[in-house]
């Protein structure tokens, strides 16, 4: 579980950046621009299936000043998806497809690590910044279930901090619930109601 310490640290790493993550990161790494350029190409072409950005590339567009790893997107038809961004000049075989303009790596996967595509799931995606990304609680239920501890709560933690405003406290619970983390969940949002 985190330490107040570690609290202290999220809330200032949150606050530091002014509501603006994605912004406060591509002026400390504009080599990023292109990776979210293809991002938001992937969602375009991918408007009409379900999918989410679900890689830790994705934190920044939840409020969080962080990013690292691939490009990697949960997309409900994974045969679909693929034909269209073929369509769309990307290249290559599942999971990875190459866009042929930038040569970035995409990965695309159908499940969303532990949860199912489920119509609740599918309700609930937003865009950001013209890209598609699972809701927070959906975001946080899958960091919990999958990228494991502490690293899992941290992340929660820190995303749940940035959208405190807007957070279904019944729904996250419910749907981490369903792999087993409802308690996990409700603590995490306990100490960081406390912030």
């Amino acid at each position: 579980m985190l330490r107040e310490q570690d609290l202290k640290r999220l809330k200032k790493e949150i606050d530091g950046v002014g509501g603006d993550a994605l912004g406060f990161l591509l002026s400390v790494k504009p080599w990023l621009k292109e990776t979210y350029n293809v991002a938001v190409n992937v969602s375009s072409s991918l408007r009409e299936i379900p999918h989410a950005l679900v890689s830790p590339l994705s934190l920044p567009l939840y409020g969080v000043p962080q990013a690292w790893g691939k490009l990697t997107f949960s997309v409900k038809d994974l045969e679909t998806a693929v034909r269209r961004l073929r369509e769309r000049g990307f290249v290559g075989a599942i999971p990875r497809l190459i866009d042929a303009s930038s040569n970035m790596v995409v990965e695309l996967v159908e499940r969303v690590g532990d949860l199912e595509w489920d119509d609740r799931l599918e309700d609930r995606l937003m865009s950001r910044h013209g890209i598609r990304l699972l809701s927070v609680e959906d975001f946080v239920a899958y960091v919990l279930s999958t990228w494991g501890r502490p690293l899992g709560d941290e992340v929660a933690a820190k995303v749940l901090y940035a959208s405190r405003r807007d957070v279904d406290c019944d729904y996250l619970v419910w749907r981490a619930g369903m792999a087993g983390l409802g308690d996990k969940a409700r603590s995490i949002l306990e100490m960081v109601s406390r912030l």
